[in-house]
C-alpha cells in the first residue's frame, strides 16, 4: 500500500506538459456547419466575418471555414474564407451563391532599421565582401 501512494505522489510530481505535450497545428480559425447557419439566419441574408460575429458564431476577427454537415434549404449569399464541397454544392442547389474571399498575404516581420531579415543578411555578406577586398 505504501508503495503505490509513492507512485501516486510521482505521477503527481510530474507536469502535465512533459507527460502529454502540447501538439499545436498551424491552422486556426473556426469551423461552421451549415446547420448551425440554417438556424440564426433568414432566406436573403449574407453570411460573412461581421454577420456571423453578430450572431456569435465567432469571437473576433477569425477565419471560416463552412463544413456541409446538418440540412440546409434557404438561400444565402456566403462570403466566407473556405468552403467545403459539400456546402458549395447544397448552399448552390438551394439558389445561394458562394464567395470565397482570397487569403490575405503573409507580412513578413521587420527589424528597427525597417528591413526584412534577408535584406540585412545580404547587405552583411556584402559589407563582408568589400572589407575582405581591401
Amino acid at each position: 500500500m505504501l508503495a503505490l501512494r509513492a507512485d501516486r505522489c510521482l505521477y503527481t510530481a510530474v507536469s502535465r506538459r512533459e507527460v502529454f505535450p502540447i501538439i499545436r497545428s498551424n491552422r486556426s480559425g473556426r469551423v461552421i456547419n451549415l446547420g448551425e447557419i440554417e438556424k440564426r439566419y433568414e432566406a436573403g441574408e449574407t453570411v460573412d466575418n461581421a454577420t456571423l460575429h453578430k450572431k456569435g458564431l465567432i469571437k473576433g476577427n477569425t477565419p471560416v471555414k463552412i463544413l456541409g454537415n446538418g440540412a440546409y434549404s434557404k438561400k444565402l449569399s456566403f462570403k466566407v474564407d473556405a468552403i467545403s464541397a459539400s456546402a458549395k454544392e447544397k448552399v448552390e442547389k438551394a439558389g445561394g451563391d458562394v464567395t470565397v474571399m482570397p487569403a490575405p498575404e503573409k507580412v513578413r516581420p521587420k527589424n528597427k532599421m525597417g528591413q526584412g531579415a534577408k535584406a540585412v543578411k545580404k547587405a552583411a555578406k556584402v559589407a563582408k565582401a568589400k572589407t575582405a577586398k581591401k
